[in-house]
């Protein structure tokens, strides 16, 4: 009998503009995967379950709730590597469907949640949403102390930056400004997510 439950899931960005590091970036997934494989053998109390989805201008999951025994990822042609990027709406729109999945876990016993995103952290097919939509979701979910979140291959100095822009012309008072953009720059500032170039400078309140 399992005394908890992690649940992992990896999300893949397979649009064009992911083509020419797109080795790379299965390289990662399957070093993910061999990470879970291992931590289900280390940890036998704990439930370990994967899923897998691939996104471009939409939401495909192949897998989810997978031991990691099981999990694979397709064959190398079972990539699109074309299209457009919806990034932000799809990362949204499978955090929603995780996070109901959680709280149905929570009932049954104590459940983490990791979600990998790999990618280039660029978006051209969002619609009504953007950066600071996303990251401000994330911090929700991270002040729980039940979920990870981590980003491979991502420009993280221009996707904050792009989200503290968004934030400050979407809210009007000074100090409401300061307090969520000094949130995102807490994220990424965090040791497992701190950008090539260093610490992401607190913002000003104007």
């Amino acid at each position: 009998m399992y005394k908890k439950r992690n649940i992992h899931h990896i999300l893949l960005d397979a649009s064009g503009s992911m083509q020419t590091g797109l080795d790379t970036a299965i390289g990662i997934c399957e070093a993910l995967l061999e990470r879970y494989r291992a931590e289900a053998t280390r940890e036998p109390d704990t439930e370990v379950l994967v899923g897998f989805s691939l996104f471009t201008e939409s939401l495909q999951t192949l897998y989810r709730d997978m031991p990691p025994t099981n999990a694979v990822l397709p064959d190398r042609d079972g990539y699109p590597a074309d299209g457009d990027s919806a990034l932000y709406q799809v990362f949204q729109e499978l955090v929603a469907s995780l996070e109901t999945h959680w709280l149905e876990s929570q009932a049954m016993m104590p459940t983490r949640v990791s979600l990998h995103t790999v990618t280039d952290g660029i978006d051209t097919a969002s619609e009504h949403t953007g950066p600071a939509e996303m990251l401000l979701l994330v911090e929700r979910l991270k002040a729980t102390g039940e979920w990870t979140f981590r980003f491979h291959g991502t420009d993280l100095d221009s996707l904050v930056s792009e989200a503290i822009i968004a934030i400050r012309r979407r809210y009007r008072l000074p100090e409401e400004k300061k307090l969520l953009c000094q949130a995102l720059c807490d994220f990424f500032n965090a040791d497992d997510h701190r950008p090539a170039s260093g610490l992401i400078p607190s913002p000003s309140s104007e």
